[in-house]
C-alpha cells in the first residue's frame, strides 16, 4: 500500500485543508504515515505569514529532498502559491500545487501512483490526530491590509453554504466530536459573498440548535465584523464557548490607518469592554505586531497601554515582517529589525504577565473541560476549558474526548486540573 506523510505549517485553515487531502488519499487506497519516517509521498502545506514561516517551509522541503531522495514531494499552501520558483529547484521530485488546486492533490498522487482516482473535496468531519475539529467555513479576504499577503495567496472571500457547514457539524457530532472550531481567513465576513442575509451570527444560531453533546468555538474575528448579533450569541451562554480572538496589531490610530485596518483603537477597546461585561469569564486573545511602518516610540507606548488595560487571556506577538508584494514592504519609515525584536520582546513579557493573571483568576474554580488527550507519565491527560485554559490533569484515569467538570488548582504559578468532586 503506497504511503503518504503530511506536514502543516501555519494556521488552522491549513490544518483543515491538510486533513481534507489526507482523507482523499486514504480513500484512494494510500496509508498515512508519520512525517519523520519513510514514505512514498510527502505533502508539505506551507505558510508565508512571516519571514520565519517562509524559512521553516523552505528548510522542511529541503530536508525531505535530502533525506528521502526517492520520494515525491508535493508542496502547497500560501508560500508555495506565491513563490513556486523557490521550491522547484530543491529537488527533481518536487511538485508545487497552488492553493486553488489543493483539493486535487489526492487525484494527482493517485494518478502518479497508477491507482484509482481520488475524488476531490472530501468532507472532513473529524481529524485523524486531534480531538477537536477545525472546520473551514470561509476562505479568502476582500480587504487589503498593507502588511498582509493573504489576499494574493488566498483570493477573494468565499463562504461555504450554510447547509454544508450544518451537515458537517451534525455528522461530526454523530461520530463523537466534542468541539468544533469554526475557521476562515476572514471569518467575520461569512455570508456576505452569498445572498447577503447570511452572517456568522446566524450560522452560529443554526449550529447551536443541532442535537448532540458538543460545543462550538470561534477562531479569529476582526473587530469591524463583530456585529451586535455575534455578541448576543456569545452572551447567550449556550454551545458557543466564551472565547474570542480579536486581532489588534496596533493601538495607534495613525498606524492602523496606514495599515488599512478598518477600526480604531477606541473601537477595539469598546468591544473588549462590552464582551467583558456581557460574556461571563470570557477569554480574549489578540495578535499584536511590533514595529509596523509608522510605529514610533509614542505609537508603541499606546499599544502597550491598551494591552495593559485590557485583561487579555493571551497574546500572539510578532515583530513586523515585510512581505513582498504588499504596500507595507515599500514603506520606509519602519523600525530597524533589532528594534522590532526589542519591542516584540517587551510585548511578550506583557503577554506572559497577562496570561498568568488570567489563569490565576480561576484558581479554585470549577469549569467544564474537554479531556483532549490521554498521556503517560506524570501528566495523565490534557484538558481544555470552555474559556480556553489548557491544563494538565495528573490524576485522571478516565477516557479521552469527554467533557468533565474540573477544579482548577494553582500549583507553582501554573494551573492544573482535577476532576471535581
Amino acid at each position: 500500500m503506497p504511503t503518504v506523510a503530511f506536514k502543516t505549517l501555519g494556521c488552522k485553515l491549513n490544518q483543515y485543508e491538510t486533513e481534507a487531502v489526507r482523507a482523499g488519499v486514504e480513500d484512494a487506497g494510500f496509508r498515512a504515515v508519520p512525517f519523520d519516517g519513510p514514505a512514498d509521498y510527502y505533502v508539505v502545506n506551507t505558510c508565508t505569514v512571516t519571514h520565519r514561516s517562509d524559512y521553516k517551509s523552505r528548510q522542511l522541503v529541503r530536508r525531505v529532498c535530502r533525506e528521502r531522495p526517492g520520494a515525491r514531494v508535493v508542496v502547497t499552501g500560501c508560500y508555495a502559491d506565491l513563490a513556486p520558483e523557490v521550491f522547484t529547484p530543491l529537488g527533481p521530485n518536487v511538485t508545487v500545487v497552488p492553493n486553488s488546486d489543493k483539493e486535487r492533490i489526492p487525484a494527482l498522487i493517485a494518478g502518479e501512483a497508477g491507482v484509482r482516482d481520488a475524488a476531490p473535496g472530501r468532507r472532513v468531519t473529524r481529524f485523524a490526530d486531534k480531538t477537536r475539529l477545525f472546520l473551514k467555513v470561509q476562505d479568502g479576504c476582500d480587504h487589503a491590509c498593507a502588511y498582509c499577503v493573504v489576499v494574493a495567496a488566498r483570493g477573494p472571500s468565499r463562504s461555504r453554504p450554510a447547509r454544508d457547514v450544518v451537515a458537517d457539524v451534525r455528522d461530526a457530532a454523530s461520530v463523537g466530536v466534542k468541539e468544533v472550531v469554526l475557521v476562515g481567513v476572514d471569518l467575520g465576513s461569512y455570508g456576505r459573498d452569498r445572498d447577503g442575509r447570511r452572517s456568522l451570527a446566524a450560522l452560529l444560531g443554526e449550529l447551536s440548535a443541532l442535537p448532540g453533546d458538543f460545543r462550538l468555538r470561534l477562531s479569529s474575528v476582526d473587530v469591524s465584523d463583530f456585529e451586535p448579533a455575534l455578541v448576543r450569541e456569545l452572551a447567550a451562554g449556550g454551545r458557543v464557548c466564551p472565547h474570542v480572538h480579536l486581532p489588534l496589531q496596533s493601538a495607534d490610530d495613525g498606524v492602523l490607518r496606514r495599515m488599512r485596518r478598518r477600526y480604531r483603537a477606541a473601537d477595539y477597546r469598546r468591544l473588549c469592554l462590552e464582551l467583558l461585561e456581557r460574556v461571563g469569564d470570557v477569554a480574549i486573545g489578540a495578535d499584536v505586531i511590533a514595529g509596523l511602518p509608522g510605529e514610533d516610540a509614542a505609537a508603541f507606548e499606546k499599544t502597550c497601554a491598551l494591552v495593559e488595560e485590557i485583561p487579555f487571556a493571551y497574546l500572539h506577538v510578532f515583530p513586523y515582517s515585510p512581505r513582498p508584494g504588499t504596500d507595507g514592504a515599500a514603506m520606509a519609515d519602519r523600525a530597524p529589525p533589532d528594534e522590532r525584536e526589542r519591542r516584540a520582546a517587551l510585548l511578550r513579557e506583557l503577554a506572559a504577565a497577562k496570561r498568568r493573571s488570567y489563569e490565576q483568576r480561576f484558581a479554585g474554580a470549577v469549569r467544564v473541560a474537554l479531556v483532549e488527550e490521554r498521556r503517560g507519565g506524570r501528566v495523565a491527560a490534557i484538558a481544555l476549558t470552555d474559556n480556553y485554559l489548557r491544563v494538565p490533569m495528573k490524576d485522571y484515569e478516565g477516557p479521552g474526548n469527554v467533557f468533565a467538570n474540573v477544579r482548577l488548582v494553582d500549583g507553582t504559578g501554573n494551573l492544573a486540573a482535577f476532576v471535581a468532586t
